[in-house]
């Protein structure tokens, strides 16, 4: 059975286009020039799929393997 967990292991691309981004908007109160143009840091996560994984419960019993002919059916 761990063999089977450790070939589900995937991974993905992840990508940072910059290494420092600063934000510029009003709602950042005294640190705010609004002599330069508003700016915004947004991340977005397309799949998010270790999020959604968090959110389900853990397996914790009735865990078995099933075989070629379950498989079939």
């Amino acid at each position: 059975m761990l063999v089977m967990f450790e070939k589900g292991i995937r991974s993905g691309v992840t990508m940072t286009a910059t290494r420092y981004a600063e934000a510029n908007h009003k709602c950042m109160g005294p640190k705010c020039n609004l002599e330069k143009e508003s700016k915004f840091i947004q991340h977005l996560d397309s799949n998010n799929l270790y999020g959604w994984a968090m959110s389900k419960p853990l397996p914790v019993r009735d865990i078995k393997s099933i075989t070629e002919s379950e498989i079939k059916n």
